[in-house]
């Protein structure tokens, strides 16, 4: 029988990754609504960088934490589970740095946007169907409290980083007290764009430490 401390921490992750996964869904949501009313650029435009960080956030500790600990205990016949798992999310980047690159003037700005959450819908099947299912069987003798703790830590910064603690709540309340908003201003772009590139660079090179 697996060890109790070790299964709730496991659910505990699990619990944070699908809340993640559902907080994105409905910001997906949002941006259709707001491309059905046709609403104003700045506006698609605010959605659209709140999914991005969500995203990026949500990545990063997956890659840099939670996929090397499920790498640690899956069984090696489940290896495919992860290597997927790691190549759409290189995918999911390139999207993501496409969207914050152009403008809601764009003609394939909200086609980006679209074309991601069917990304995101068919990772998050596969996480949610297959990787934290095989997780479950395979926890017992592993501890997960340590990658809870890295993850709740890992996550505080990058919010920090991106200067955005709750993305998933302001797009909403934006859209509906927006009457006729501003252009959006390209200075909080770069910041965020520069985040991004340092927490990405981040990623990588503790990946490729612990590949060593």
């Amino acid at each position: 029988m697996a060890n109790t401390q070790s299964t709730t921490a496991l659910e505990r992750i699990i619990t944070q990754l699908t809340q993640d996964h559902d907080q994105v869904n409905q910001l997906f949501r949002e941006y259709k609504r707001l491309m059905d009313t046709e609403a104003p650029d700045a506006q698609r435009e605010a959605t659209a960088a709140h999914i991005c960080n969500a995203l990026t956030v949500h990545a990063a500790i997956e890659e840099e934490i939670f996929y090397p600990a499920a790498r640690a205990v899956l069984p090696e016949d489940k290896e495919e589970l992860m290597d997927h798992a790691e190549v759409e999310h290189g995918s999911l980047k390139q999207l993501i740095a496409a969207i914050e690159g152009g403008s809601a003037e764009d003609a394939h700005f909200d086609a980006r946007v679209h074309v991601l959450a069917e990304y995101v819908t068919h990772h998050v099947k596969e996480e949610e169907d297959e990787m934290f299912s095989e997780l479950r069987q395979a926890v017992e003798g592993h501890d997960f409290s340590a990658t809870l703790a890295q993850m709740n830590t890992r996550r505080t910064e990058l919010e920090s980083q991106l200067g955005q603690s709750d993305p998933t709540k302001k797009p909403a309340q934006k859209a509906t007290s927006m009457v006729k908003p501003a252009a959006p201003s390209k200075r909080p772009r770069v910041a965020q764009a520069t985040a991004r590139k340092q927490i990405t660079s981040s990623g990588s090179a503790k990946k490729k430490g612990q590949q060593k």
